[in-house]
């Protein structure tokens, strides 16, 4: 009897490892199914208005979707996206250039990351994105 608690204890110690061992991989795995739903949550396509310099703070900030982890917002002269998803995320920007000609440029943001962009505060934005990277816990 006593010879076989020691078997038992280590019996257990070695089930509980391998239950921890096991956990990344399950991890893993339901995060691929959460970026497909997660990319059904993004919109394709959205508008970022010019913000209104004399309103109130809280016009100051626009939320695209926030429940879906990406933000807009002015920063200094410029225009800041911020992704508070656990993984990257890659948009087609498109604004009018000074002339009016459209433009556009291809950002990514990296996961929990902020990306200043080089496009002023005054433009309306049209966002296209493109695609959904890996998430990571």
């Amino acid at each position: 009897m006593k010879a076989s608690l020691p078997c038992t204890l280590l019996l257990l110690f070695t089930a509980m490892l391998a239950y921890e061992a096991s956990i990344p991989w399950l991890r893993n795995s339901s995060s691929r199914s959460r970026v497909t739903d997660l990319e059904s949550l993004l919109p394709k396509q959205c508008t970022v208005r010019p913000l209104d310099p004399d309103g109130p703070e809280t016009t100051r900030s626009i939320h695209i979707r926030r429940d879906t982890g990406l933000e807009f917002h002015p920063f200094q002269h410029n225009w800041m996206v911020r992704n508070y998803l656990g993984c990257d995320v890659t948009m087609e920007i498109r604004f009018p250039n000074h002339d009016g000609r459209p433009l556009s440029v291809v950002r990514t943001v990296g996961r929990y990351s902020d990306l200043e962009l080089n496009i002023p505060k005054a433009k309306e934005l049209e966002v296209d994105v493109h695609s959904v990277g890996e998430m990571f816990d």
